[in-house]
């Protein structure tokens, strides 16, 4: 079982925080145990630092994202290079933690998100070894800022990789195909079809300028495929014709759909 740790400090500052670190289980693959002694680095100073020299340590990270149920993040990837199994990887952003590669350098947990923008994550150079002591601890780019200390010491944030980055952007989801069937004197089959970064189980809310659905709230869920219905008896005659509505007020960020509309003739 790999698992995903993640700082309960998490809002305060990178410079000044202590990391207690709790897991979360999550997908059924092999696991390894990320110490507690674990240091964080400043990603987005070792990015830019990056920019500025161009080293980039001797491991590739890549990295995606889906939204799940809730304001809960998949995030899988792969790390490259020499002995990618094992290697510890640090979050930053809206996603703050730690996870180890399987063997096989790759990594897949779900997390939730605790706000929507860009997520670093880079392989963090373990605490002695070739890369505490060795070429980037006391060799050629050791002795100054990047050398000595467990993590290479001085100021300057040290990664054992590129700093990869990938923005969480959430689309509000888009109501279409918004229609009815009248299946005999008062039952209606509303039905539409939903779009959007993760639908399922959002909820359709209806209304407009029929009787019945003004009279008490109506609503329906949006399943995996994106559909939904809705069966409702309109009983109001004149009174139930016009404009009704289906909407979704809220999505799992906070967005909200379009206003669909049909007009309905019952007869």
């Amino acid at each position: 079982m790999l698992r995903f740790f993640s700082p309960l400090s998490a809002r305060r500052s990178r410079f000044a925080r202590t990391f207690s670190l709790e897991s979360l289980e999550t997908r059924d693959c092999p696991s390894t145990f990320v110490p507690a002694t674990i240091v964080p680095v400043d990603l987005n100073a070792a990015a830019t630092a990056q920019q500025t020299n161009g080293a980039a340590g001797p491991y590739t990270v890549t990295m995606n994202y889906t939204f799940q149920s809730g304001q809960n993040i998949e995030i899988t990837g792969a790390v490259s290079g020499l002995n990618a199994g094992g290697q510890t990887i640090e979050f930053e952003g809206p996603i703050e933690g730690f996870v180890t590669t399987n063997a096989d350098g790759t990594f897949d947990f779900t997390t939730p998100a605790a706000y929507l923008g860009p997520v670093l994550a880079a392989v963090l150079p373990p605490l002695s070894g070739s890369l505490g002591g060795g070429s980037l601890g006391g060799g050629s780019l050791g002795g100054g800022t990047l050398g000595g200390g467990t993590l290479g010491g001085g100021t300057t944030p040290t990664v054992a990789s590129n700093v990869v980055s990938e923005t969480l952007v959430d689309i509000a989801p888009v109501i279409s195909n918004f229609n009815y069937v009248q299946i005999n004197s008062v039952s209606f089959e509303f039905t539409g079809q939903v779009t959007g970064t993760y639908i399922q189980g959002l909820t359709v809310t209806f209304g407009g300028q029929l009787a019945t659905l003004q009279a008490q709230t109506y609503t329906a869920t949006v399943t995996a495929d994106g559909s939904f219905v809705l069966y409702v008896n309109l009983t109001g005659g004149s009174a139930d014709t016009g404009l009704a509505t289906a909407q979704i007020m809220t999505d799992n960020w906070g967005l909200q759909s379009n206003l669909a509309s049909v007009n309905v003739a019952s007869s």
